[in-house]
């Protein structure tokens, strides 16, 4: 269950970072700080898609990997995120989850 409401009041803060940001992956990062900080999580990663897969473009707890992680449309965590249309908040321990895909 979402621990927050991601209605249009978040939009002028978006905007003003979309306005800020100096490149795409720089606005990427942005969001995901702005919604770690907004949803109070220990991390949050950012995904888009490319063809037939998802790719990270940004991570707030491992930035070394934007841009070199990439997994399935349907495949774990991220695959239900994509799947749903809505962000998946994980309460503690992501590798505790039925679908987590890193013990595949």
């Amino acid at each position: 269950m979402p621990r927050h409401n991601w209605g249009v009041d978040h939009w002028p803060n978006l905007v003003e970072l979309a306005g800020r940001a100096r490149s795409e992956d720089e606005f990427l990062t942005e969001i995901s700080a702005y919604c770690q900080r907004v949803a109070r999580c220990e991390a949050c990663d950012t995904f888009l898609v490319d063809g037939d897969t998802l790719v990270l473009k940004a991570s707030t707890g491992h930035p070394e990997f934007n841009n070199r992680v990439r997994i399935g449309k349907r495949l774990g965590v991220i695959g239900r995120a994509f799947q749903s249309g809505k962000p998946v908040f994980i309460e503690c321990d992501l590798e505790a989850q039925p679908e987590y895909a890193g013990r595949r």
